[in-house]
């Protein structure tokens, strides 16, 4: 229980502050060096429930391109009684890609180079 306890505070810890929690996301070279340099199952297991809970985070958020941005727009169709037109969608969906892939770039990219200065 108190790994969740430790879990949720990190990331209320991370959307305080100044950039929202962006100094901290970790590619793939940050997430496999979380094991340091030994295996052990029940810390693995502990990575594979923290990351699988960043990810259902993510999901949430109200980007287009995600869950998130689909019940915002069904929120939207509720509350208007009308539904956002197909062009307009096509659009937004174009936005969310886009936001995501470039936070994909800035993380798995961007950031690994800037360490190496």
């Amino acid at each position: 229980m108190r790994r969740y306890h430790l879990a949720s505070q990190g990331v209320y810890d991370d959307c305080q502050g100044p950039g929202l929690g962006f100094g901290k996301p970790g590619g793939p070279v940050e997430i496999a060096q979380q094991f340091g340099g030994h295996f052990d199952w029940p810390h693995f297991w502990t990575l594979v429930g923290m990351l699988s809970m960043v990810l259902a985070f993510m999901n949430l958020l109200p980007i287009p391109a995600l869950d998130g941005g689909h019940v915002l727009f069904l929120l939207y169709e509720m509350i208007l009684r009308r539904k956002p037109s197909e062009k307009f969608l096509e659009g937004a969906q174009r936005v969310g890609t886009v936001l995501i892939l470039a936070l994909m770039v800035y993380v798995i990219v961007i950031k690994q180079v800037m360490k190496l200065f």
